[in-house]
């Protein structure tokens, strides 16, 4: 019986009845006008380096993609007498 009466006063010595209500805030929308001016400029920055980043890169023009290569009529090591030892 000692251990109940023990739990008994722990439990009520530990925990009040007591309930604490804290008020919010009812505005949540902040303007972009109430910002100063360097949080503006920050803001404004940010925001254009982080669309940027995901633009895609240019594509690489290649101006002979739709040429043949040219016939060869002799050999051009043979004609310029290199070759591979």
């Amino acid at each position: 019986m000692d251990m109940h009466s023990e739990s008994a006063s722990a439990e009520d010595s530990c925990c009040t009845n007591e309930k604490t209500a804290v008020d919010g805030q009812d505005e949540l929308k902040i303007s972009f006008q109430s910002l100063d001016l360097d949080q503006q400029v920050f803001l404004t920055t940010f925001t254009h380096s982080f669309i940027n980043l995901f633009e895609g890169a240019p594509l690489e023009v290649v101006p002979f993609k739709y040429y043949s290569p040219p016939l060869l009529v002799t050999d051009i090591q043979v004609l310029d007498q290199v070759f591979l030892i």
